[in-house]
């Protein structure tokens, strides 16, 4: 199965110590830790390779979930099947259109010239029709 993986920059944070016994025991309790990497893997949460300073040891595959800013449990605790158990089937397509500043505007020759105020090549145009007239 392929997966991608992620070194992460050190970021401490507090490990739910259930998913470290898998729940069987450890509720309410936290291990401090520090993340070292991320991966992907088809069908999964995000999961979390994280250092627990305490045990000098490194513990793989924990999701997201695990994981809390400061050592509480959340309130709500909220799961990771977020997804209805009937989602609706999407009906999107490929977004097909390029989205950039000042869309819509003609902007040959900008920034091609010494001077501080830049016109557009219309603006041009309609300069050099103004002086003919």
């Amino acid at each position: 199965m392929s997966c991608l993986i992620a070194n992460l920059p050190s970021h401490e944070v507090w490990v739910r110590k259930e998913y470290l016994t898998d729940h069987q025991s450890g509720h309410g309790e936290f291990v401090k830790g520090v993340w070292v990497s991320v991966k992907s893997i088809p069908g999964r949460a995000f999961y979390f390779e994280t250092y627990l300073p305490e045990y000098a040891a490194m513990y793989d595959k924990l999701p997201i979930s695990a994981f809390v800013a400061d050592p509480e449990t959340p309130s709500p605790d909220m799961n990771l099947s977020l997804t209805p158990v009937e989602p609706k089937m999407p009906d999107f397509k490929v977004l097909t259109q390029y989205y950039q500043v000042e869309n819509g505007f003609e902007r040959l020759g900008m920034g091609r010239e010494d001077e501080y105020f830049w016109k557009t090549a219309q603006e041009r145009e309609n300069s050099s029709e103004e002086g003919k007239k």
